[in-house]
């Protein structure tokens, strides 16, 4: 064989694999675009390792390039909470809620959840009690078991507004 075969194999060899994890990341977070996935996988990585801000501008092309992609919305909702901007995060989390339908993926329960929980933290009851009654209406038959955790913040928030006792 010759040189050029021997090298053209190994680089196929080589870049085989990246090629199939991008295919990887882009079905397991739920998108089309392999471009996407490798940009939100950036941008996760890095609010992980608390670089929020630079995280956010991953998740912000991952979306300009997949404006539907909903595991984006939701990390982009995650990095606003982050950086402790509650009303972008919130603007996010409704954005991911507006482009969900009951029962097919997980992300805009967990949105809503997220945006409850912090919305009670924040002393805004009534946007909680609303928020976790979303989740609860995007899932009602638990498909993804998120309803014990989201009655039981919904319960402390209603208790916290003295609705039952």
């Amino acid at each position: 064989m010759s040189r050029i075969c021997i090298s053209l194999i190994g680089l196929y060899l080589i870049l085989s694999p990246l090629a199939v994890r991008a295919q990887d990341l882009a079905a397991q977070y739920g998108t089309q675009s392999r471009e996407a996935a490798q940009l939100l996988n950036r941008g996760i990585e890095l609010v992980q390792s608390t670089d929020a801000a630079q995280g956010l501008q991953y998740i912000d092309r991952a979306l300009s390039v997949d404006p539907s992609f909903q595991m984006a919305m939701y990390w982009q909702g995650l990095a606003y909470q982050e950086m402790g901007d509650m009303g972008k995060s919130l603007e996010s989390y409704e954005k991911l809620y507006q482009s969900a339908a009951p029962g097919r993926t997980q992300m805009p329960v967990e949105g809503c959840f997220n945006a409850g929980v912090s919305s009670g933290q924040s002393g805004k009851l009534s946007e909680s009690a609303i928020w976790l009654s979303r989740a609860l209406t995007l899932d009602p038959e638990d498909q993804f078991g998120t309803a014990a955790k989201v009655y039981r913040n919904l319960a402390i928030t209603l208790a916290q507004q003295k609705q039952f006792s």
